[in-house]
């Protein structure tokens, strides 16, 4: 199990650390992640992804707004990465995201149920 934030925080406590340090990156132009440590002391470095004011672990997926009744995505193994497609649309459109080569599996895997789960809450 991942520690909580407010875990983190309250450990530090006990060891008089109050200040940190925080770095924050936009993946792909979509997904915030962050980094935060003691800042200028060893400790714990906790990373999160965040989604409006939720914070989700890594390996761990943000909830769902609630999905759309009549949406769909199917996610397809190819060799060691994944790809995603959503189910035709009204006009007979589907929308994909491509297994990407230079991730790991991995990654790719993660690329996909992002894209599946955007599709299935937009």
């Amino acid at each position: 199990m991942n520690k909580t934030l407010e875990q983190f925080f309250r450990d530090a406590a006990s060891a008089s650390i109050i200040d940190f340090a925080l770095r924050a990156t936009v993946v792909d132009g979509e997904r915030v992640t962050f980094y935060v440590h003691p800042h200028g002391k060893d400790g714990e470095t906790l990373d999160f992804t965040v989604t409006g004011n939720v914070l989700t672990p890594p390996g761990e997926f943000p909830p769902m707004t609630g999905p759309k009744p009549d949406a769909s995505v199917t996610i397809e193994r190819l060799g060691d990465r994944y790809c995603a497609v959503t189910g035709p649309d009204e006009r007979g459109m589907a929308m994909g995201i491509a297994a990407n080569p230079d991730q790991t599996a991995a990654e790719s895997l993660s690329s996909a149920l992002d894209f599946a789960r955007e599709r299935l809450t937009a």
